[in-house]
């Protein structure tokens, strides 16, 4: 790249300046969190290019973590069982849903 922050290519770069939900890959529970400050996300964090604070509601409830515990990968043993949040589920819920989830990895 031409600069310092261009390690690869980016076609969404525009994405992390602008409101977002940010969300990382792997947890024991929902963790979606709107960022309005701009921040970047790491390499195992995923971003939701919306600000939509009802989907953050709906996505960090109780039923949608029951959702996507039953359609992503769990790992680990029942007591430690984490969830796979980059799975695929956002696909789904696009289908069901009719809002875009077309998450970005970072």
């Amino acid at each position: 790249g031409n600069n310092w922050w261009e390690l690869r290519s980016c076609d969404y770069y525009d994405v992390f300046s602008k409101p977002k939900i940010l969300y990382p890959d792997i947890g024991k529970e929902t963790r979606f969190v709107l960022d309005t400050n701009g921040f970047f996300a790491e390499a195992t964090a995923f971003v939701i290019p919306t600000a939509d604070w009802f989907l953050l509601g709906v996505l960090n409830s109780r039923i949608a973590f029951e959702y996507m515990k039953a359609n992503s990968a769990v790992l680990g043993d029942e007591e430690k069982e984490h969830v796979r949040f980059s799975d695929g589920w956002g696909r789904e819920w696009t289908a069901e849903f009719g809002s875009s989830l077309t998450t970005i990895a970072s």
